[in-house]
């Protein structure tokens, strides 16, 4: 069963306190969309309260949400303790480096979670560093999508060194960010990196 919520829908705090209730008991809903409906913080942590006790939901998209770090932090603590979704897009939300962090160590704990969009939040070097380190043990991650941030030069290379030595991710997309020619056909021969071109040399990670 799935369940699309309109775009361009707000949900307000009742509706969103139902949701997290139904997700308690629920036993059927296998997917759950909800892009663009305003949840903010107050939405995101009670949607979180019914993630954390969930067994069944596998996909949860909820992009374009404004649930900012504080949201991220409330879903984070709901990863610790479910194992049962798999994909979790929380792209465009405008979380930022506290909110990447938290993700971060509860990805090191979760056991279930394979695809994880971040798209256009706020992934500076500090969060990339995070999220590589998170990477170093999550051996259950398969894809991971990071497009448009203002990971720099040494959130890059944390981040390369990471999927490098993960032979479990099969795709990292960071499109728009920028490597020098000689580092992208390195990648290049390593079909699981998506990056653009040029920007700042990563040279030093050539054999």
């Amino acid at each position: 069963m799935c369940i699309r919520d309109r775009v361009s829908t707000t949900v307000c705090n009742h509706e969103a306190k139902l949701m997290a209730e139904a997700l308690m008991i629920n036993k059927s809903l296998n997917s759950l969309y909800l892009d663009k409906c305003k949840l903010a913080f107050d939405g995101a942590e009670m949607l979180a309260k019914g993630i954390s006790e969930n067994g069944t939901l596998r996909i949860l998209r909820m992009p374009h949400n404004e649930i900012e770090s504080k949201g991220a932090i409330a879903i984070a603590e709901a990863l610790k303790s479910n194992s049962s979704l798999t994909v979790l897009d929380i792209s465009s939300n405008r979380i930022k480096y506290e909110g990447m962090k938290e993700l971060a160590i509860a990805l090191q704990f979760n056991k279930g979670l394979k695809e994880l969009n971040l798209n256009c939040n706020g992934v500076c070097d500090n969060a990339a560093k995070a999220l590589a380190s998170m990477l170093n043990v999550n051996r259950k991650i398969v894809m991971l999508s990071l497009c448009w941030h203002s990971i720099e030069k040494k959130g890059a290379k944390d981040l390369i060194l990471a999927v490098k030595n993960n032979e479990v991710i099969k795709h990292i997309n960071a499109y728009a960010h920028y490597l020098l020619p000689e580092v992208s056909r390195v990648l290049d021969k390593d079909s699981r990196f998506v990056f653009e071109r040029v920007a700042f040399d990563c040279s030093d990670l050539l054999p």
